[in-house]
C-alpha cells in the first residue's frame, strides 16, 4: 500500500490531536509473502541483524522461515550483518558463508566495498529495529551512511495492535520478549521512518491469526490487528 500519511504530520510542521490512520489493502498471509512480492532475483541486498534468535535458527531453517536464508535463496547478492559474534560463527558453520560479523555505521566501508562500491538495492531490518535502544537515531545513522549507496530500506516489526497484544492486555499482562524496547504501530514506524530522513513509500500488514481465534479476523479485510508491519522507505 502506498502511504497517504500527509508528509505535514509525519514532518511535524503540522500537529493533530487525533489522527486517524485507515489501512485500505489486503493483509497478506506473512510477511515472508510481503517481501517475496518486493524482492527480485536480481537485487543487491543487506540484512542487517542477519543471525536472529540463536536457539530458533535451526528449526526456522527447516521450517523455510529464516530470512537470511530466504533472501540469500532469493537475491542476486546477499550480505548478511550482524554485531553478534557468537551468532555470525554458528551460522557459518550451518553453511552461510554470506555473513560478517560488523557495525553497520562504524564498518561501512568495508560493508560498502564488499558491493565494490556500487548501488545495494535494499537494506532488510528483520524483527530488529524494535529493540535498538535509540531507533530514531539508529536511523538517523543508516540515512546518513548510506544515502546514495542503499536505495531502499525495508524495516519490519511486530504490531502493536496484533490481536494476541490485545487478548493479553485484556487479561491484565504484559507479555514481551526481554529485548523489546520499543511497540510500533503503522503510523508510528512511518513517523520514525521520516523523523530520521529517510521518505516512507509503501506499507504492508501481515500474518492474521487462524483458527477459532481468527473467526473474528476472517469478518474484516482491511483489520489492523495483523501480526506485522513491513514498511519501505527510500533513502
Amino acid at each position: 500500500m502506498k502511504i497517504n500519511i500527509p508528509m505535514e504530520y509525519l514532518s511535524s510542521k503540522t500537529v493533530h490531536n487525533g489522527y486517524v490512520f485507515k489501512y485500505d489493502d489486503q493483509i497478506f498471509r506473512d510477511r515472508f509473502v510481503v517481501l517475496n512480492k518486493l524482492l527480485t532475483d536480481k537485487d543487491r541486498v543487506i540484512d542487517l541483524g542477519c543471525v536472529g534468535y540463536i536457539p530458533n535458527i535451526t528449526s526456522s531453517i527447516n521450517c523455510g522461515t529464516y530470512l537470511h536464508d530466504i533472501l540469500t535463496k532469493k537475491c542476486n547478492d546477499v550480505l548478511g550483518v550482524d554485531i553478534d559474534i557468537n551468532g555470525v560463527e554458528f551460522v557459518r558453520k550451518l553453511g552461510f558463508t554470506n555473513v560478517v560479523c560488523a557495525d553497520i555505521i562504524s564498518d561501512a566501508s568495508n560493508i560498502k566495498r564488499h558491493f565494490m562500491n556500487s548501488e545495494v538495492d535494499f537494506m532488510i531490518l528483520g524483527e530488529m529495529l524494535h529493540e535498538v535502544d535509540n531507533p530514531i537515531q539508529f536511523l538517523s545513522d543508516i540515512h546518513k551512511e548510506y544515502e546514495g549507496c542503499v536505495r531502499k530500506i525495508i524495516i519490519t516489526v511486530p504490531n502493536i495492535y496484533r490481536l494476541t497484544n490485545i487478548v493479553n492486555a485484556v487479561g491484565g499482562k504484559d507479555v514481551n520478549h526481554t529485548e523489546n524496547r520499543y511497540w510500533f504501530s503503522p503510523y508510528t514506524i512511518c513517523k520514525s521512518l521520516a523523523q530520521a530522513g529517510i521518505q516512507p513509500t509503501e506499507l504492508y500488514l501481515a500474518g492474521k491469526t487462524f483458527g477459532k481465534r481468527g473467526l473474528l479476523l476472517s469478518l474484516f479485510k482491511h483489520n489492523i490487528c495483523a501480526e506485522h508491519i513491513i514498511a519501505v522507505g527510500t533513502l
